[in-house]
């Protein structure tokens, strides 16, 4: 007769995602006071991240089980545990859906990340945004390593764009090089790149600064992402963006990206901006744009607190 060892189950649930994760759950779970002896052990000692996430996992579901499905029932947002919407659209957004995950605790993060990694039991967009804003809500370090793995790999480009978005929340010094060998790569999704750039500009860090200019002044990228960057360059106010900045203005073409521009160069505080925003207020075939740069060269010099 073959004797049942925690171990192999283990080595599965580790290793394996879908059915064969569940399975191997299922056995874990069902084995009792050993099997839990052994996840803790795990959980504590394992040498890889995904050894203790996963002894984490299962550790939720031998400890607290009808926590581990309410946060299926709250990302569902199914009535038992959430009330009738009152919006115009009858349903909980995925922000909703979020909030209310993480008003559980961190307690509840391997069982996220088991959902977004392993067991996959997500029916529609909206369900995979409430889990990924959850995870941004709680800031949980332990969501670094699998996030930094879905931005890399080969998750759906929606999904990647979240696990960025998510990665700014968080403090790992992984973090800022993976979403700049992202935000440079051509053959991503233009999603995916504009995530990573605002991101970068969310974290605050001023070495975002260098590649946040190389993908604004990059005409081969697209617009959007040129655009993003320009937003990116705006919320850093560093001041020495100014200089690329004000060249731009008078290489652009693309009217919603000089109008950016200008924006940024208001929030940089550039005063050597001042007689290029003057020439296109006066001077450019936009109204809009003229517009634009009017009310550019005034906020700057409000700014600046002088005449320029």
């Amino acid at each position: 007769m073959t004797t049942w060892r925690p171990t192999e189950s283990f080595l599965i649930a580790a290793r394996r995602s879908g059915a064969a994760y569940r399975r191997a759950r299922r056995e874990l779970v069902h084995a009792g006071t050993a099997s839990e002896a052994f996840a803790r052990r795990a959980a504590q000692e394992g040498r890889h991240w995904k050894t203790r996430l996963t002894a984490q996992m299962l550790l939720g579901w031998m400890r607290g089980p009808k926590q581990c499905r309410k946060v299926a029932q709250l990302m569902r947002a199914a009535p038992e545990v959430m009330p009738p919407c009152g919006n115009v659209t009858g349903r909980w957004s995925a922000a909703d859906r979020g909030e209310a995950i993480a008003a559980l605790g961190s307690r509840a993060v391997p069982r996220i990340l088991e959902i977004l990694l392993k067991t996959r039991e997500v029916e529609g967009p909206v369900e995979v945004e409430a889990l990924y804003d959850a995870l941004a809500r709680l800031r949980d370090p332990r969501s670094v390593r699998p996030l930094l793995e879905v931005l890399r790999g080969h998750a759906a480009a929606p999904e990647r764009a979240l696990a960025a978005r998510v990665l700014a929340r968080l403090d790992d010094g992984a973090i800022f090089h993976a979403l700049v060998r992202e935000l440079m790569r051509s053959d991503n999704a233009g999603s995916i790149r504009e995530a990573c750039a605002e991101a970068l500009s969310d974290a605050a860090d001023a070495r975002s600064l260098a590649p946040l200019l190389k993908v604004a002044r990059g005409r081969c990228n697209a617009l959007a992402l040129r655009g993003t960057a320009v937003v990116g360059l705006a919320a850093l106010g560093d001041t020495r963006a100014g200089p690329s900045l004000v060249r731009s203005l008078d290489l652009e073409t693309d009217e919603e990206l000089l109008a950016l521009i200008l924006q940024a160069l208001v929030s940089v505080g550039d005063r050597t901006a001042l007689p290029a925003m003057r020439r296109i207020a006066e001077g450019h075939p936009d109204p809009y744009l003229r517009r634009e740069a009017q009310q550019a060269c005034g906020a700057l010099l409000e700014r600046l607190g002088g005449p320029g």
